[in-house]
């Protein structure tokens, strides 16, 4: 089973999970790929020419076994983590950052998250 979260059109999240064993992926996408890719599809090698020559690095957090207790507390302060810097308005998620062009950022839904910094670290600590 595969969960996808997008925050801001060029950085993605893939939450990944096989049996008892979840990871994390993510990677930061050139605004020339997506453009490219939102434009052509699936036949983005044979209409774009030259194809996109930077490599894109699409980072694995590590296995994280949900059999045992610890992996699992581990996993979940790190999904946590994630999502508290989604909703925090620090990201660029559509709908839940903070800039005039959304409008639901002036609105209070019940849901205060203040970060004291505007990225996370998913690596382990």
């Amino acid at each position: 089973m595969t969960f996808i979260l997008v925050t801001d059109g060029v950085q993605a999240f893939v939450l990944h999970i096989r049996h008892a064993t979840f990871y994390i992926y993510w990677a930061v996408f050139p605004n020339r790929y997506l453009r490219d890719i939102a434009e052509h599809g699936l036949d983005y090698l044979t209409q774009v020419q030259p194809p996109l020559q930077d490599h894109i690095n699409i980072h694995q957090s590590r296995p994280f076994r949900m059999r045992q207790p610890q992996q699992q507390a581990d996993f979940f302060r790190l999904f946590a983590k994630l999502l508290c810097y989604i909703v925090s308005g620090n990201s660029l998620v559509p709908y839940m950052d903070e800039s005039e062009r959304n409008p639901y950022y002036k609105q209070v839904i019940g849901l205060n998250v203040s970060l004291t910094h505007r990225s996370i670290e998913l690596t382990d600590p």
